[in-house]
């Protein structure tokens, strides 16, 4: 493989890789929403793909960097590789724990009930409503709700969630409603 076809055909598949990673992440972000603990999932699943896109880049550059030389050196040249490289996986392995956790279900739907702690609107226009709640006593989390729902609940009242454990053991919110 010469320079140029690295150039052609692997750098411009990172770039399409990057483009899905952020559109598959764009369309998992209202289920990583509602996941309890999701913010402990995106992270940890994001750690995991930054070093799992980093340290292959890495390695590669480090025995090919014929391939990656060009205008800057071969080592910066790598090190831009393998960043855009742990980039693309640390957009790509949140998406895919947050669609795995919530398609291959480990117990079945369970009810737990909480308190509304806060209600709030947030998103883009203000308009995406959001009900707080603590599912322990250290911890608040939030879930995205319909408006009729957000009108119809007040802070202190008693809500009932339906769970279903996911794969990797986060507990995803399916339903929502009064107690």
């Amino acid at each position: 493989m010469t320079r140029l076809q690295f150039t052609r055909y692997v750098e411009s598949a990172f770039a399409a890789l990057f483009l899905a990673a952020l559109f598959f992440l764009a369309s998992e972000a209202y289920w990583l929403d509602n996941t309890i603990y999701g913010l402990r999932l995106f992270w940890l699943s994001c750690s995991v793909g930054c070093f799992a896109g980093f340290l292959p880049a890495a390695i590669f550059g480090f025995f090919h960097n014929d391939l990656l030389s060009g205008l800057c050196g071969p080592l910066p040249r790598t090190l831009k590789f393998a960043s855009f490289s742990a980039l693309c996986f640390s957009l790509l392995l949140p998406a895919i724990a947050s669609y795995v956790n919530r398609k291959f279900v480990v117990n079945p739907a369970h009810q737990i009930e909480v308190t509304v702690t806060e209600k709030g609107l947030g998103g883009k226009s203000r308009s995406t409503p959001y009900i707080f709640f603590s599912p322990s006593p250290d911890v608040t989390e939030r879930i995205e709700v319909d408006m009729h729902f957000y009108r119809g609940i007040s802070v202190g009242e008693e809500m009932s969630l339906t769970l279903e454990k996911g794969y990797f053991g986060y507990d995803v919110v399916r339903s929502w409603g009064h107690a």
